[in-house]
């Protein structure tokens, strides 16, 4: 008794997915993981969000109440800040030693 030899439903797909004539360069990304993702549709603010809000406090906010805040660690805070609020947002944030604590608020424009 000899097993004939069939093409599984897992081969034939892979096939013919294929394009005639395409040339494979080994990468695995489709089309559709490039694309952007989609626009976000909720309402709920972000951690990010929350950040900013603590920031915009006229007295301010350690790393620590924003590391608490968010469940981050302080370091990401700190990165946050650096790479979201003062590049992508182009916010002027302030740092001052209180007491021994750092303390960030976000400028406002007269200060700025």
């Amino acid at each position: 008794m000899t097993k004939t030899q069939s093409t599984s439903p897992a081969v034939a797909r892979k096939t013919s997915l294929r394009t005639p004539g395409a040339v494979s360069n080994g990468s695995a990304t489709s089309v559709a993981t490039r694309a952007s993702p989609p626009a976000r549709k909720s309402s709920t603010p972000t951690k990010g969000d929350l950040l900013v809000t603590l920031l915009r406090r006229a007295d301010g906010v350690s790393a620590a109440q924003m590391a608490e805040a968010t469940g981050w660690q302080i370091h990401s805070v700190r990165g946050f800040i650096a790479g979201t609020v003062k590049k992508k947002l182009g916010l002027s944030v302030i740092a001052e030693k209180i007491d021994g604590t750092t303390v960030y608020r976000i400028a406002d424009e007269a200060t700025a």
